[in-house]
């Protein structure tokens, strides 16, 4: 689950390739200024370089962030030119993990519509990916969970989990999960398809994703609406089939947790001895 291999495939997808472009410290604020030319090409050249220089290290982000460029990221991801709404939120996705960009971001008002708005166009994977990306860490700060909550963001970011490409799933799921530490977002996890979806996903591939579905779960399940939809959707099986499996032992605790929490429903526990009294009928007749 990597970035480099999601950048190259949207730039094989797209007549708007360029010659990548090194950045030292030196050449960073004249690139962020070429941020503002009239021309698309030199845009992207640019944030394509100043994303380079900021993965480095933190003091590069923080380097970059201290040149006051957020406001200029923001009115590039809202360009036509899809090359350049790409690249400038990638350097968004990364310089939000500083507690300041998060400042910044969360008091601009209609950047978290736009995020969601990007979720809901024909976009690159990797525009996605970063997005999706922005808003996790936007979570880390509770004021964050309340600006996606209150945005009706839910509803669009359990959409992406949908989404084929694994970092993209990955990041919804961490936007998903960071939400439902305020109780407002419970009732949400029920609108479209998104219980549905995380149930899918538990048979993921790649652990960090199951760990995260069942994460999801075991906050969700705190919830007595929730464990009534799960037990409608007679999904107990699909969590008691995961602890039977010795493969997946690195997630037996949290599926453990939150087979307790469905348990808690008389009726779930019901479904449970009609599932034991099965299973040993079928080991008699072996």
């Amino acid at each position: 689950m990597t970035n480099g291999k999601k950048v190259r495939k949207d730039e094989q997808s797209s007549s708007d390739t360029f010659d990548p472009v090194t950045l030292g410290l030196h050449q960073a604020e004249s690139a962020i200024l070429m941020l503002n030319s009239p021309e698309d090409d030199v845009k992207i050249r640019a944030a394509e370089a100043i994303y380079k220089f900021a993965i480095k290290s933190e003091e590069n982000k923080k380097f970059i962030l201290g040149q006051n460029i957020c406001d200029t990221l923001l009115q590039l991801i809202k360009s036509e030119d899809k090359v350049v709404k790409r690249n400038a939120m990638m350097v968004l996705g990364v310089l939000s993990g500083l507690p300041n960009a998060r400042t910044v971001l969360t008091k601009r008002v209609g950047f978290v519509p736009l995020l969601i708005k990007i979720l809901q166009q024909e976009e690159f994977e990797t525009t996605k990916e970063f997005a999706l990306m922005t808003l996790a860490h936007l979570c880390l700060e509770f004021q964050g969970i309340s600006i996606i909550i209150e945005k009706k963001g839910l509803g669009p970011i359990g959409e992406c989990l949908k989404h084929t490409d694994p970092d993209i799933q990955k990041n919804a799921l961490d936007v998903i999960c960071a939400t439902l530490q305020d109780f407002e977002a419970m009732p949400l996890l029920k609108s479209g398809d998104i219980l549905t979806s995380l149930v899918q996903l538990l048979n993921s591939e790649y652990p960090v994703i199951q760990n995260l579905v069942l994460q999801i779960f075991a906050r969700a399940t705190q919830d007595s609406g929730i464990r009534t939809a799960l037990r409608e959707m007679d999904v107990l099986t699909n969590f008691i089939n995961i602890i039977g499996n010795s493969q997946l032992d690195d997630i037996h605790v949290p599926a453990l947790i939150v087979i307790a929490s469905l348990l808690e429903d008389a009726s779930c526990a019901k479904v449970r001895r009609t599932i034991v009294k099965s299973q040993a009928i079928v080991e008699l007749n072996k």
